[in-house]
């Protein structure tokens, strides 16, 4: 979480990730390996994806499930570094909201989760003010209005760190649908910016991650499946790794022989 590519431990972890799968499949008679990631681990998974060769990938890969990706960023990242409104999974007794924030903008997962352009238009409003509109086209003035110009410097060195094209390997997308998800922020007090709670503006998505983001994967060229679920118990970020019908599936897909050839893609939409 507090180093993310292009940093040196970024690659360093990747060549031990490359190492694990190449053990993992030399253990088990020569077998593909399959990655399951989740949320940020999607992105980094597809990242690392872009780092290893075609013929690598054909040799030790036999599949990628992905569930609830951020392929093109999530707001809620934007707001534990601006307010630190949205960090909730700490109890209050134990630290206070200034000093949750201040670990949120330090950490390098937040601004590489940020959103980004062109799953985001440039000129899209994520945080306004009565003074100001920022978007992405603006996040370094948005950094230094917030008392936190380290934010810039951060910012720019992972821009284009991320990877989200097609992976070349058997890919299955997970995600939840038609939860109501949070795509922008307003503070109606100049004077209180950014310390108040901001006003939430909604779209949809898994609850954390919105449907443009979360439907990068669904474009690609090697996506085998889509399962979509919608339903707050069984479609949300978190829960739906609890979700019975996205197990059964998983298992499903992991015990799948790997066809030689390009298989059949499917969909499907889970109404719970």
């Amino acid at each position: 979480f507090r180093y993310t590519p292009p940093s040196k431990q970024s690659t360093h972890f990747f060549t031990k990730l490359k190492g694990l799968v190449e053990e993992t499949s030399q253990r088990n008679g020569n077998r593909r390996v399959a990655l399951v990631s989740h949320s940020l681990g999607a992105l980094i998974t597809s990242t690392f994806l872009n780092t290893v060769t075609q013929a690598w990938k054909d040799t030790y890969v036999h599949s990628w499930s992905s569930i609830g990706g951020v392929f093109g960023g999530t707001v809620k990242s934007l707001d534990a570094m601006v307010s630190g409104s949205a960090i909730d999974y700490f109890p209050k007794f134990l630290t206070s909201i200034p000093t949750l924030r201040g670990t949120a903008r330090s950490v390098m997962c937040n601004y590489y989760m940020l959103p980004r352009a062109p799953i985001w238009s440039e000129s899209e409003t994520l945080v306004s003010t009565p003074s100001f509109n920022y978007s992405l086209s603006n996040l370094d003035d948005m950094f230094t209005d917030i008392g936190y110009s380290q934010g810039v410097e951060k910012w720019r060195s992972i821009q284009n760190a991320t990877y989200i094209g097609d992976p070349g390997v058997e890919t299955y997308c997970f995600n939840g649908k038609d939860i109501a998800t949070e795509v922008g922020y307003v503070f109606h007090d100049q004077v209180g910016f950014p310390d108040s709670t901001p006003l939430r503006k909604w779209g949809t998505g898994d609850g954390t991650v919105e449907k443009r983001s979360l439907k990068v994967c669904h474009r690609w060229q090697s996506t085998r499946g889509i399962y979509e679920y919608s339903g707050n118990d069984f479609g949300e970020h978190f829960k739906i790794l609890n979700n019975p019908a996205f197990i059964n599936q998983i298992i499903k897909i992991i015990k799948r022989k790997k066809s030689p050839g390009i298989s059949q893609s499917e969909s499907c939409t889970v109404d719970l």
